[in-house]
């Protein structure tokens, strides 16, 4: 896939040997998490994707209000220039994540076969660990990928909202439940899938339906 060079902001660049953030070059492969997003602000929808590199620095093309982080400024623009910068954000997007695919497949994979599960950070700062035989683990909670699947339980995505924000649905939300009965709520594991899902996703469909 040949990459024409896409530029989101005079801070950030990509072609083909990879990006370019604040000056500093770094390789498709430095890139351990990408995430994408749209969201609604007053009745207006934007699109922003973010990435955390391999020496622990991340960037987003949006706004933030942790200037812990060094964050690249999303500018608010004309109707006229956001279609067009849409459209610069979404196919910068989209090279980032084909280019990077494999290595960030990779590392859960590595430790799949390494320990017997890999651990995956969920929106929330959750951390739920994902075995081979199926088991999937929080702080409090375990279900079990195959037996979900097996009862129609694995949902991938709902249209009941997320608390707070102002969605009709959420596409990134993955329930994992053993149970249709509501008392077996201890069996029941849900989290949004928003760092890595193109990575994620497979992997569990995987494990669920071996």
């Amino acid at each position: 896939m040949k990459v024409n060079q896409v530029e989101i902001s005079k801070e950030f660049n990509i072609c083909d040997g990879g990006l370019s953030i604040n000056n500093k070059n770094y390789k498709y492969q430095d890139i351990t998490t990408l995430y994408y997003l749209v969201c609604s602000v007053n009745s207006s929808s934007r699109q922003y994707f973010g990435i955390i590199l391999n020496d622990g620095k991340a960037y987003t093309t949006e706004t933030s209000w942790n200037t812990s982080i060094p964050f690249l400024l999303y500018r608010w623009l004309t109707n006229s220039d956001k279609e067009e910068l849409v459209k610069r954000i979404s196919k910068a997007y989209v090279v980032l994540a084909t280019k990077s695919f494999d290595s960030r497949l990779a590392q859960y994979m590595k430790q799949l076969e390494e320990k017997g599960y890999f651990e995956y950070q969920a929106d929330n700062s959750e951390i739920i660990k994902f075995y081979k035989n199926g088991n999937v683990e929080t702080k409090n909670k375990v279900a079990n990928l195959k037996k979900a699947a097996k009862e129609g339980r694995l949902i991938f995505g709902t249209a009941r909202g997320i608390e707070h924000k102002n969605y009709s649905s959420n596409p990134n939300k993955v329930i994992i439940c053993e149970s249709k009965h509501t008392l077996m709520a201890q069996k029941k594991v849900a989290f949004d899938c928003i760092a890595n899902k193109d990575v994620i996703m497979p992997i569990i469909e995987n494990i669920a339906y071996s």
